[in-house]
């Protein structure tokens, strides 16, 4: 079956890159309050680390699929700029999702330990 276009040039959406941006601000931002602020509060690096690494890099994949589904249509605009931004930020979320990572370890290591698990 053919499928009829109306003539408009379709274009890769912009919405992978918005989620990946608000996931590396949110994750960031949940770093500078806790240091900020003094807080330790494991559940909100548990909350960082799905939004970094996790969610930038889910992105990464449904902007990837996105594009590439859409190179089939000749109405379809591929804005390879998305991508190559989409990278970036899903290595800045590696390194933030890092500092994440070391943190829960931080929690859970002192947890066991004042539990006696170790002793």
């Amino acid at each position: 079956m053919v499928e009829v276009n109306d003539g408009t040039l379709r274009t890769a959406r912009v919405l992978p890159l918005v989620v990946a941006t608000a996931a590396v601000v949110i994750s960031a931002l949940i770093i500078v309050l806790q240091v900020v602020l003094s807080l330790d509060i494991w559940q909100l690096y548990v909350l960082g680390w799905l939004a970094t690494p996790v969610a930038a890099l889910l992105c990464v994949g449904w902007d990837a699929i996105g594009q590439r589904a859409g190179l089939a249509d000749p109405w379809f605009d591929a804005r390879p700029h998305y991508s190559l931004i989409l990278r970036f930020l899903a290595a800045v979320a590696l390194i933030i999702g890092g500092y994440h990572i070391v943190r829960i370890g931080i929690a859970a290591g002192t947890a066991a330990v004042s539990a006696g698990w170790f002793a």
